[in-house]
């Protein structure tokens, strides 16, 4: 799964705010950027616990698929 990098989604959201307000400040742009430093330390907090939990079982699976795969 491949997720939008946090620039696209930020500057997506600084031309929005743009186009609302025909106009943007520093601190709208400052606001906006917390917003996403705030979303991706959820984001790597829960990414943390997930591989502490299940890191073990992971890399596992990981090393059996690389090793079952087939050279063409």
């Amino acid at each position: 799964m491949r997720s939008e990098h946090w620039l696209a989604t930020y500057v997506s959201d600084l031309l929005s705010a743009h186009d609302l307000s025909a106009g943007i400040d520093f601190r709208t742009a400052e606001q906006l950027l917390s917003a996403e430093k705030e979303q991706f330390e959820k984001d790597l907090a829960i990414a943390r616990r997930m591989l502490r939990v299940y890191g073990k079982q992971v890399m596992g699976d990981n090393l059996a698929q690389t090793a079952y795969a087939p050279n063409s």
